[in-house]
Order: C-alpha cells, then sequence, then structure tokens
C-alpha cells in the first residue's frame, strides 16, 4: 500500500493505467478532448460516431464511440443514446 492513500484512489489508478496502456482508448481519449474542447454539457451518441468517423480513426468506429461516450460520461456529459 502506497502511504497516505486510500484504497479506492489505488484502483482507480491501477485502471487508468491498464487503459492508457490500450491504443484504442488513448485514441478514444483524443476523441473526447475534441468534444470537450466545444464545452458540450450534452451529446449525442450519433454525433460521437460521426466525430469518430470524420476524424478517420484506423480502429473500429463502434469500439472507439463506446469508449469516448464511457469518458464523456466520467467528465460530466451526458451522452444521449
Amino acid at each position: 500500500m502506497i502511504e497516505g492513500a486510500l484504497p479506492g484512489q489505488i484502483r482507480d489508478t491501477v485502471l487508468l493505467h491498464q487503459r492508457l496502456q490500450s491504443p484504442k482508448y488513448r485514441v478514444a481519449l483524443e476523441v473526447a478532448q475534441t468534444l470537450l474542447d466545444q464545452h458540450l454539457k450534452e451529446v449525442s451518441y450519433r454525433d460521437i460516431v460521426l466525430q469518430v468517423k470524420q476524424m478517420q480513426i484506423p480502429f473500429s468506429t463502434p469500439d472507439i464511440a463506446e469508449l469516448t461516450a464511457q469518458h464523456l460520461h466520467e467528465h460530466g456529459v451526458k451522452v444521449w443514446r
């Protein structure tokens, strides 16, 4: 255990580390940041898919869109399905 760290903080850090090892997750972060830069409070899943397609990402569009939606939701953006 790390001195002064709560168990939840350690779990979150390990999870983030595992996610960042995935190339798909890193690409999804780029897409999410593009949308976050627009200061959106809510976005439709369709808009996320269109953004992924517009960026011509070499990974599966639904995979990247889903990871992007999860990241946006974690940062307080409402994702309409």
